[in-house]
């Protein structure tokens, strides 16, 4: 941090800047550092946010996804009505090619 940077002075509760201390200390860090970086992570989403945002996002997914799935089926289905095959007749191992130009 640079040290033209904002500076300020705090009344802090002496058991409190114990701890700061401790956690500095526990961290390798100074305490202006260590005070820093525990605002800064007072700041940043939580960890539940984050996991909601990624539920809802796997839920929108899946969504989509199976809606392709339907639109795919449904298309399948509609090809093999318009262009009926006895598979019957097929020897085995021939390959199946489906024209997917739209």
């Amino acid at each position: 941090m640079s040290r033209e940077a904002p500076q300020m002075k705090i009344r802090l509760p002496e058991d409190l800047k114990a701890r700061i201390e401790e956690s500095a200390y526990q961290n390798r860090r100074s305490m202006n550092a260590e005070i820093v970086a525990r605002l800064e992570a007072s700041y940043a989403p939580a960890a539940s946010e984050l996991k909601e945002y990624a539920k809802d996002q796997e839920e929108r997914l899946a969504s989509m996804l199976a809606e392709k799935l339907r639109a795919d089926f449904k298309r399948l289905e509609e090809e093999i009505r318009k262009n009926p095959v006895d598979l019957s007749k097929l020897k085995p191992g021939t390959p199946l090619v489906i024209d997917d130009r739209e």
